[in-house]
């Protein structure tokens, strides 16, 4: 059987929208056995099939209604055969093998829908949204059809029109993700956050916004960004930040002065990696508890507001543990997902 977060990976390899990590994990699995590659090229051949769409679907979903179909291919496409491993029922038909997969592939869509954003000023006033989220434990890629890519840290989410069709292209963060922007002409790029706004034409940059901290930080990899608090209207209120640079917007403060940093090292979640630069613990334990998915909790909290600095290049996650425990000078026990530390 396969497992849920596997299907998820699947969902993502066929659409092409997963990370260079997940495909080599996708890989992996379809090298184990004849029968999970089998699987793999069917559902390959099932999206190739399919009426293009804009963003991804749930594929377990789609393979399950697919297997209760029979499917005219046509003369164009007769040549293709589920394999052995497939073993459906074939029943009911439908006039064309496009017009069954656009109902299998439309009425599955996950982590995707729509909601309504009634925002003074904004091209997304009274427009229907669409919504995306990467899972505790996960990682999300998203496409959009001007070329521009987003990847979305574990248990993050954005919002964003169907199409970009007003003067901007807006979008809105909850959580941290990585933008490669597509310049647009005279068609500024605005990531929304719950602190700051960040407008762009065309760059690579990285935002952090997560609801249990109290700033948004942003960092630039390349271009040029512009950084404001959300409440400020005004453009002398905001900053501009170019290659290697990083700002903070405290909520309540504003912006904090522009520092030069190794970017680098802020995008190690993109691998797999984590970076801490003096971050209290209880800091670093959400960051933990959101990659690997597990439950944390510490008997002193006393040390929740020690500040704490590493670096881990994809490491997993006994390793970080390890490393936690020796640095802070606190015991572990690990139960299935859940972890306590406690002192010596």
């Amino acid at each position: 059987m396969v497992k849920q977060q596997m299907w998820r990976l699947l969902q993502r390899y066929v659409t092409n929208n997963c990370l260079p990590e997940e495909r080599r994990k996708v890989e992996r699995w379809m090298d184990e056995s004849s029968e999970n590659r089998r699987l793999v090229n069917d559902l390959k051949q099932i999206w190739k099939l399919s009426p293009e769409e804009e963003f991804g679907v749930n594929v377990e979903d789609a393979w399950n209604r697919f297997r209760m179909h029979e499917i005219d291919p046509g003369p164009s496409r007769k040549h293709w055969k589920p394999s052995s491993a497939v073993n459906q029922r074939m029943v009911t038909v439908l006039s064309t093998a496009a017009a069954v997969l656009l109902v299998i592939f439309v009425g599955v869509l996950s982590s995707h829908y729509l909601d309504e954003q009634q925002a003074g000023g904004s091209q997304l006033h009274d427009t229907e949204l669409k919504h995306s989220t990467a899972r505790r434990g996960e990682k999300a890629r998203i496409s959009f059809s001007d070329g521009t890519v987003v990847v979305l840290n574990a248990a993050s989410s954005l919002r964003y029109p169907k199409r970009f069709d007003g003067a901007n292209r807006e979008v809105y963060l909850k959580g941290e993700a990585y933008f490669e922007v597509v310049p647009g002409a005279d068609k500024p790029f605005i990531v929304h956050t719950k602190t700051a706004d960040v407008e762009v034409l065309g760059t690579k940059f990285n935002v952090r916004a997560w609801d249990e901290e109290t700033a948004v930080d942003v960092g630039v990899r390349e271009g040029k960004v512009a950084v404001k608090p959300a409440s400020s209207i005004r453009s002398e209120n905001s900053v501009l930040l170019t290659g290697g640079q990083h700002v903070s917007v405290v909520k309540g403060k504003g912006v904090t002065g522009i520092e030069n940093v190794d970017i680098e090292k802020h995008l190690l979640w993109l691998s797999g990696g984590l970076y801490f630069d003096n971050e209290p613990f209880k800091q670093v334990l959400l960051q933990i508890e959101r990659k690997f998915d597990v439950q944390i909790s510490v008997k002193d909290t006393s040390i929740l507001d020690v500040p704490f600095t590493s670096t881990f290049s994809d490491e997993n996650l006994e390793n970080v543990l390890k490393v936690l425990s020796a640095s802070m000078k606190m015991n572990y026990r690990k139960k299935n997902q859940e972890i306590e530390f406690s002192k010596p």
